[in-house]
């Protein structure tokens, strides 16, 4: 259980460290914080994961391809939705409002949307795997 935990949270706060860096525009606290953030998301994923592989549901098989393909269609049409609307803006607004919006308003309309779409793609996914294998 000590080595996925760790396994989890030194990458995960490897990807926030180097986002903080990239994002942090000089400032010395940003990939701190991001990656003890990282730390945080690391520490439940694995707690996720590992409750997961301990259900019935768990068991990994073959059928997972409606999960897959709602993650990737889930992905572009988040991707493509939230470059189109305003969501950037508001990402903007809340994240970080002294960015300028003509500048970053459609990269981070098309990231937030893509990790919505994403979300949102998998959960139906599963749900229709579970509706159409018949778990």
């Amino acid at each position: 259980m000590i080595r996925p935990l760790v396994v989890w949270c030194v990458c995960a706060a490897t990807l926030c460290g180097l986002l903080g860096v990239a994002f942090g525009k000089g400032d010395p606290q940003a990939p701190a914080f991001t990656a003890g953030l990282g730390i945080g998301l690391g520490a439940l994923g694995c707690l996720v994961a590992n409750l997961f592989r301990n259900t019935r549901a768990g068991k990994m098989s073959g059928s997972s391809r409606y999960v897959i393909a709602g993650l990737l269609i889930g992905t572009v049409a988040g991707g493509a939705g939230g470059g189109a609307s305003p969501l950037g803006k508001t990402l903007i607004e809340v994240l970080n409002p002294t960015l300028p919006l003509q500048d970053f308003q459609l990269a981070f309309g098309i990231i937030g949307g893509s990790l919505l779409g994403a979300t949102l793609g998998t959960v139906i996914g599963a749900l229709v795997e579970r509706v159409h294998c018949g778990d």
